[in-house]
């Protein structure tokens, strides 16, 4: 069962990647981008609800990453790779900063809080116009390079990024690591008890969570030419 598994999830990717030739559509490319690029956030996700909590703030630190990656492009002139990479280390420093007093919340406190973060990060990019541009957002953002340029281009960026994401957290979550991540969420006190230091593992899987999601943001920004608020 496990290898004809293994055959459907190989299946399902070479058709993926094959897909800008199967249906050199540009609807469907659009679709198929948006679709990698939410799988990021989702694996992101994923990594925080299995540690046992329900995060309600994840897409602000989606849009640290996203305006991030913006800004430093187009007021800095950062290069595509270093644009990125500042959109994941942004929230990911912010999650360094706030987690160690966020995650000692538990249940619904947790989701709370989260949530109210979430609106705290959307009204700062309202209210920061002259950073952000306010409810108005920034404008022309360009594409990673010509290369990119393309629907199906930037569909196979989208996508090996969302591979090389998933298969990334897949690593973690089947090494020694996720099982001490497993046993967090199975019962926090009995792994405490087990000499499990709790919260940095906690720390540590929001901060890759967090910068996970930063690269969806940053990509995303890059394949609309334009990032707001709302978005």
């Amino acid at each position: 069962m496990k290898r004809l598994g293994q055959v459907v999830i190989a299946g399902l990717v070479v058709l993926a990647v094959a897909l800008p030739f199967i249906a050199a559509n540009e609807f469907l490319l659009t679709v198929g981008t948006v679709v990698a690029l939410n799988i990021i956030g989702a694996t992101s996700l994923h990594l925080v609800i299995r540690c046992g909590h329900v995060s309600l703030g994840h897409a602000g630190f989606m849009g640290i990453g996203g305006y991030t990656a913006a800004l430093t492009l187009t007021r800095l002139g950062w290069p595509f790779p270093l644009d990125i990479a500042a959109g994941a280390a942004a929230p990911a420093l912010l999650a360094l900063l706030i987690g160690p007093l966020l995650l000692r919340l538990q249940g619904k406190y947790f989701v709370l809080v989260t949530f109210l973060l979430g609106e705290i990060l959307r009204l700062g990019f309202v209210q920061w116009s002259g950073l952000t541009g306010g409810a108005n957002g920034i404008f022309g953002i360009p594409p990673p390079s010509p290369a990119f340029a393309t629907p199906a281009g930037f569909y196979w960026l989208a996508l090996g990024t969302a591979l090389l994401c998933v298969a990334l957290v897949a690593r973690v979550l089947s090494s020694g690591i996720g099982r001490v991540i497993d046993s967090l969420r199975e019962g926090e006190r009995l792994a405490q008890c087990s000499g499990v230091p709790v919260l940095q593992v906690k720390v540590g899987v929001f901060v890759l969570a967090t910068a996970l999601v930063g690269i969806q943001g940053g990509l995303m920004a890059h394949y609309l030419h334009y990032i707001d608020p709302g978005a």
